[in-house]
């Protein structure tokens, strides 16, 4: 789903907390059909396999901050909710914190070596 289809589901839902975490979870999911399917084309050494999933969160954290801008410009005053952008970021974080740490220091190790 793009990010304009995942903000229309939560800026339609009755229950926002309950609509967020379904949406986290489709992202979370994504990661994982994703990385699975990449991986499975035969990118084995570890460089390409780090570089691939950084390539995915990265790709998922810019989806996620576009869905947090659609859903916050959308607020109307008065309205409890907002969408933090580092939300996927956090969610991911705390799902899998071993993954996260490897994904901030993989973005450093690949800039510092390979200029990305």
């Amino acid at each position: 789903m793009k990010a304009k289809d995942y903000a229309q589901q939560y800026l339609e839902a009755t229950d926002k907390s309950v609509s967020l975490r379904e949406i986290c979870a489709s992202f979370v999911r994504d990661y994982n059909i994703i990385s699975q399917s990449r991986a499975s084309k035969g990118r084995t050494s570890p460089q390409l396999l780090l570089s691939t999933r950084i390539s995915i969160l990265e790709e998922l954290d810019q989806k996620w901050v576009a869905f947090a801008r659609i859903v916050n410009n959308h607020r109307i005053e008065g309205d409890e909710y907002e969408v933090r952008e580092d939300g996927f970021r956090q969610a991911f974080r705390v799902i899998y914190p071993s993954a996260y740490v490897a994904w901030e220091n993989g973005k450093a190790h690949l800039a510092q070596h390979y200029g990305k």
